[in-house]
């Protein structure tokens, strides 16, 4: 688990953290529980719920392709549960 937690902050470091930067946020890995990593976004997109799923996405897009793995990625907020799953639906229905 913890080489994968390694490679997983590598890909971060390399490959995501630098596109999130350029818009003013930032992504910090908070763990890796079995096959779910939790990050937490700060800056721009941080209380967002809408954005914070699109980037959620492309991130676990980009290590899933880059690793070959099938990780999930939860970002972990400050949003209540049901203002998240309200964002979820809207973001399922376009």
């Amino acid at each position: 688990m913890e080489e994968l937690l390694i490679k997983t902050g590598r890909i971060v470091d390399e490959q995501i953290r630098p596109s999130i930067n350029s818009h003013g946020g930032d992504i910090t890995i908070v763990g890796l529980d079995k096959e779910v990593l939790t990050i937490k976004l700060t800056g721009h997109c941080a209380g967002c719920p809408l954005s914070q799923i699109s980037t959620a996405q492309w991130i676990e897009e980009t290590i899933n392709k880059s690793m070959g793995t099938d990780l999930k990625v939860k970002v972990y907020n400050e949003v209540s549960d049901e203002l998240w799953d309200f964002a979820k639906t809207i973001l399922r229905k376009q």
